[in-house]
């Protein structure tokens, strides 16, 4: 079963890709290459998506005010 924190890891993954991908076709074949918008708009964009990705993963981050479970000595 998916659960709203491994959907949010799999959005984290995706955008990171995309990011990725972006980024190596800037490289590739020049960072103000594109119509209408340029590789560094795409760029920025797919940033901008990594953000908020990262964001929304932060908040199945918190963790509940709980004491830590007692440590066994051996």
């Amino acid at each position: 079963m998916t659960t709203p924190f491994h959907l949010a890891v799999s959005i984290v993954i995706e955008e990171c890709a995309e990011l990725t991908q972006t980024l190596i076709i800037a490289d590739r074949v020049g960072w103000l290459s594109g119509h209408p918008r340029t590789n560094l708009d795409n760029v920025r964009h797919e940033m901008e998506d990594v953000v908020e990705a990262i964001k929304q993963l932060g908040g199945h981050l918190q963790l509940p005010d709980v004491a830590p479970p007692p440590r066994r000595k051996y």
